[in-house]
């Protein structure tokens, strides 16, 4: 009972004489009582319908279901929101005819291509266009304004690196693309970022300059390249038996790296002074899945062949 209505029978209880008192006190509690009865609540589900039993039945029924398509509708779309939120989403550069300049984009974005492929993770791809950059890269990559990036739960990591190693960190299904040992998880990462950090930097210095300066360069991606030969002598791949970490960021250096060699016109990885990076690249690009998402050589080449191939 409402204090207003507590108020006002107390006030005609209080105004009334001795003899009506006892009456007008059984009628009080009769009509709470009626009150308190006049709603049944049952349980649907994860909800409660309320009824109020007073009214004819045909409008309780339709009261009824009512609330009850309401909350229906009401969870569904929080499901869908909920769903919306944790999909996987890859902002990448992948199928568009692309220039050289535009490779760049391309080799990061295949990084985690293959990644959420060989964890078996379903996702949503955007396909962004460098040339014309969209809202929701520069909001999800302030920083770089560059592809990759991938949104999960709303949220996006950027940089193909640390995107592996989240994908690898999130789904525990599928082979693990990092090994479990710290040590050996420390020594993957370490050789990602040689291959980026000092490799590639190298190759493109040897693929860009000419005559004696190109000469010295080739040398220089030589010799550390054989750091690599060296580390996957005894080994099918970097991480042992299965495509790993440091697989997927070579990529670029048995793909890329080779089709520019080839257009620049100089041997750069060779059987005799490399072979078990060799070995490594055959069976690498050989393997189903890598082999599947490779862009097609010859027009790879052909959107290189306006910067890399020598003239005359």
């Amino acid at each position: 009972m409402s204090s207003a209505v507590w108020r006002r029978n107390a006030d005609v209880y209080k105004s009334s004489s001795e003899e009506k008192r006892p009456a007008l006190r059984n009628q009080i509690w009769t009509n709470q009582l009626r009150r308190e009865k006049q709603f049944e609540h049952k349980h649907h589900g994860d909800y409660i319908v309320q009824t109020d039993l007073l009214r004819p039945v045909h409008i309780r029924a339709e009261e009824q279901a009512e609330k009850g398509v309401r909350k229906k509708s009401e969870k569904e779309y929080k499901c869908r929101k909920a769903q919306r939120k944790q999909r996987v989403v890859l902002v990448a550069s992948l199928h568009t005819q692309v220039t050289a300049d535009v490779q760049a984009a391309r080799v990061p974005s295949l990084r985690v291509e293959m990644a959420l492929k060989l964890k078996g993770i379903e996702y949503e791809y955007i396909e962004e266009d460098m040339n014309n950059k969209s809202t929701l890269l520069l909001e999800s990559n302030p920083v770089h304004k560059k592809v990759p990036v991938l949104l999960h739960n709303g949220k996006p990591i950027a940089e193909s690196l640390v995107i592996l190693e989240y994908i690898n960190e999130t789904w525990e299904n599928g082979p693990s693309i990092l090994p479990r040992s710290p040590y050996d998880r420390a020594m993957a990462r370490f050789w990602a970022n040689f291959l980026d950090d000092t490799c590639l930097p190298a190759c493109m210095k040897a693929f860009l300059s000419e005559g004696e300066e190109q000469v010295k360069a080739k040398e220089e991606v030589q010799e550390l390249l054989k750091f690599l030969d060296n580390e996957l002598n005894g080994k099918k791949f970097f991480g042992g038996e299965r495509i790993g970490f440091v697989d997927i960021a070579g990529n670029v250096l048995a793909y890329w790296c080779v089709i520019i060699a080839e257009l620049v016109g100089i041997e750069l990885i060779t059987d005799d002074k490399f072979p078990h990076l060799c070995t490594w690249m055959e069976v690498y690009l050989n393997s189903s899945l890598i082999k599947e998402h490779m862009p097609d050589r010859e027009k790879l080449a052909d959107s290189l062949r306006a910067r890399f191939q020598k003239t005359g």
